[in-house]
């Protein structure tokens, strides 16, 4: 940036007013950044944002691998007729919740009464699984899922819809807070 400094040394009868001036030329000229150091920053800047653009790149790609691995364990326990490995990555706690077309189920106690028919003696167990698993990257502590579950019996698609999913990091691991299954 160039500042328009204008000396008219026929006004400037002394010694020490003109030093005066040189002296400000070289302290305004000092502090104008040039166009090295303006790249400069530019490129520091522009390998911040691309180091950065990786690390997210690589949060989502490990954060999708634990949710993708976390549902199939989840899938697994269904498909054993394990309701409560089934449930086990649910976050204990009343905040945890699941929404129905019935309304908001609190806690996963609640989820739980809500599925144990599927799980009752002599029920024709249905085989789960999860498709198209999407993961957001919300905070360090927080995903959104979005996927589709599957429920199969035999070759016949028994139901399959989305479903969206909050987890949250606690307890040293990926918990569901809030399920949303149609």
């Amino acid at each position: 940036m160039d500042l328009p400094i204008r000396i008219d040394m026929k006004t400037t009868d002394t010694l020490s007013t003109r030093l005066a001036m040189c002296t400000a030329f070289v302290v305004i000229s000092a502090c104008t950044p040039t166009a090295q150091d303006t790249n400069t920053e530019t490129t520091a800047l522009a390998e911040e944002a691309q180091a950065d653009s990786q690390l997210h790149a690589r949060a989502v790609q490990e954060a999708h691998t634990a949710v993708v691995s976390l549902l199939n364990n989840a899938a697994g326990a269904w498909n054993r007729g394990d309701l409560d490995g089934f449930m086990s990555d649910y976050a204990p706690g009343s905040a945890t919740t699941f929404v129905t077309s019935k309304g908001v189920l609190r806690g996963p106690e609640a989820i739980q009464q809500m599925y144990s028919p599927r799980f009752a003696a002599g029920v024709k167990q249905d085989s789960l699984s999860f498709e198209n698993v999407e993961v957001d990257v919300l905070a360090d502590d927080a995903l959104h899922v979005l996927a589709y579950y599957k429920l199969m019996r035999g070759d016949s698609i028994t139901s399959r819809g989305p479903t969206s999913l909050i987890m949250r990091w606690l307890d040293g691991r990926w918990q569901i807070t809030h399920d949303h299954s149609s």
